[in-house]
């Protein structure tokens, strides 16, 4: 174009920054290239006094926040020098950039003067602001479009302590916040407790947190996050906390995957080997009231359950339910038939040497 004579536009510059910020890997001339286009761009827009300029970069910064540029950082700070003025979502979208590229300094940096100007020339941050710095330093960005030297381990403290200024600034976190440390603390690869039982019952409140800020209509609920903490819960055997989470879906009507099924088959095998059979059988139903076929496993520690508090009839009852909607070659009934009738032979065999020991 220069060499014919034909002056860029300021979408020519778009264009091609664009198309820069999108390869990879990102080398030095890469972003020199992405340097100075820029500054091209910001001295046409000088022109005509940087009017509508904002809603233009909004479209570059877009695209930053979804790959996790790390040039996004220089190019704001550049833009805003110029007294470029951005809404609230290109301020979000430069702090989702700089936190999903792993630059936390930058994004905290942002978030610090996006505070710094509440009140004065734009609103302050909100919570969504506050949200991507958080999520960033709990780890969650790790799938960015680019490899980030910048990364660096989870850090749950530096997490906390932007809580904390959230809540300091009166912007009060939903359901989605503590969900975000939920999976942090769910996480066995983080080591973020020592004391086990202090894990469990940071987890606990969490989730009573997030239940209490959550809505029926807008919890939209992770079923790997579901099976961590129902793992979690049961191997800790905290199987009330396992129980109460599978309540609460149920009361908020989230369906029960596949995926959760083992995790659940667990909890109710973890309550009868306890001899808790109401917890354990009014899972079991409901189960089958989902419409999730039964398992023969579960089963058979329900029997053995049953054996244990002398309470044949109740295992009965639930070998006639299962009866009624399964067929009756089916191997999972069958099975659970035959540990029925194996508790029924031990008990009759113990029996019969107590009156001969009597007699």
């Amino acid at each position: 174009m220069a060499i014919h004579g034909i002056e860029p536009t300021s979408q020519t510059y778009m264009q091609l920054l664009m198309g820069e910020i999108l390869h990879k890997p990102v080398r030095r001339d890469t972003l020199r290239n992405i340097q100075s286009w820029f500054d091209k761009l910001l001295a046409l827009e000088a022109r005509r006094n940087y009017k509508r300029t904002g809603s233009k970069l909004k479209r570059i910064f877009t695209l930053m926040a979804y790959v996790g540029h790390p040039a996004t950082r220089d190019l704001f700070l550049k833009s805003l020098s110029v007294n470029i003025k951005y809404d609230l979502d290109s301020w979000n979208l430069a702090i989702l950039a700089c936190a999903r590229g792993g630059q936390l300094d930058a994004a905290e940096d942002l978030l610090q003067m996006l505070r710094r100007q509440s009140g004065t020339t734009a609103d302050g941050p909100t919570l969504e602001s506050y949200h991507h710095v958080i999520r960033g330093y709990l780890g969650h960005y790790d799938s960015s479009h680019f490899d980030s030297p910048f990364r660096k381990q989870p850090d749950v403290d530096a997490a906390i302590r932007i809580f904390q200024l959230m809540l300091k600034d009166n912007v009060v976190a939903d359901y989605t916040v503590y969900a975000s440390f939920l999976k942090a603390y769910a996480s066995d690869n983080l080591g973020l407790e020592a004391d086990e039982e202090l894990r469990i019952e940071t987890l606990q409140r969490l989730w009573q947190a997030m239940m209490t800020m959550s809505e029926k209509d807008t919890v939209h609920f992770d079923d790997a996050l579901l099976e961590s903490l129902i793992d979690i819960f049961t191997r800790h055997n905290a199987l009330s906390y396992a129980e109460q989470i599978y309540w609460d879906i149920r009361q908020r009507e989230h369906p029960i995957s596949r995926r959760n099924l083992s995790s659940i088959h667990q909890l109710i095998i973890a309550f009868a080997r306890r001899v808790q059979l109401l917890s354990a059988m009014s899972l079991f139903y409901d189960l089958m009231a989902c419409g999730h076929r039964p398992s023969s496993l579960v089963m058979c520690e329900i029997i053995r359950a049953c054996g244990k508090r002398n309470d044949i009839e109740l295992a009965e009852q639930m070998l006639s339910v299962v009866e009624e909607t399964q067929k009756a070659t089916d191997p999972i009934l069958r099975v659970a038939k035959s540990c029925h009738h194996a508790l029924k032979i031990q008990r009759d065999t113990a029996r019969r040497q107590c009156t001969s020991s009597i007699s």
